[in-house]
């Protein structure tokens, strides 16, 4: 077998946020970066033929999908990332059944919810066939301003069900929130409320 890729990102329209539509970043003074090819929109929302044919030219055999950033993350509401994260997911399967040997995929979540980031864990586990999750480097929640982090407690029965279906986290960064606040409640809200929980969660395999 040649190379193996993962973390080869793609889009699932709907408005999901991403870095090459900022038209659907959440906060409004995002910009596209400089480095965003001008075909990038396409190739990303390319599963098909495209993709393909660059896997080949570039000695790629077998790759692993997973949601471009910030994706499901930025999402503020949560039952609308619910909703968007079974699409998206739904998205990268349909990908997958059609090229079985050269596609996998990497569950996104709606961390805005845990027990319904559970539910999509193990629904993209058991019945998808995913062998691995990516999550964006924080979940926003409620507004832009503020930014949930991993560790903390809520998270923990996450964790665990992750622990006992044995798949990796891939842990993607994002960048810092961009809302112009006092900078004490901008290190609270964006860095997240961290707790003492890293110590009691289950062993995970993290990237």
């Amino acid at each position: 077998m040649g190379k193996i890729a993962f973390e080869e990102a793609f889009s699932a329209g709907e408005g999901i946020p991403d870095y090459v539509n900022p038209e659907n970043f959440l906060d409004a003074g995002s910009t596209e970066p400089d480095y965003v090819s001008p075909d990038i929109s396409q190739r990303l929302a390319d599963l098909g033929a495209g993709r393909l044919a660059e896997m080949d030219a570039a000695g790629i055999d077998y790759l692993l999908l997973s949601l471009t950033a910030p994706g499901i993350q930025a999402i503020t509401d949560p039952k609308r990332a619910v909703t968007l994260a079974r699409l998206a997911n739904d998205k990268a399967c349909a990908a997958v059944a059609a090229h079985p040997t050269r596609f996998g995929g990497m569950a996104a979540l709606p961390m805005q919810d845990p027990a319904a980031a559970v539910t999509e864990l193990e629904r993209c586990v058991n019945e998808l066939g995913f062998p691995a999750v990516m999550l964006n480097g924080f979940t926003n929640i409620g507004d832009v301003e503020t930014g949930w982090y991993y560790d903390h407690e809520r998270y923990l029965p996450f964790w665990k069900r992750v622990e006992e279906l044995g798949v990796p986290v891939y842990i993607h960064p994002r960048d810092p929130c961009r809302v112009p606040r006092p900078p004490t409640r901008s290190t609270r809200n964006c860095l997240g409320p961290y707790g003492p929980s890293r110590s009691k969660a289950p062993p995970t395999r993290y990237a």
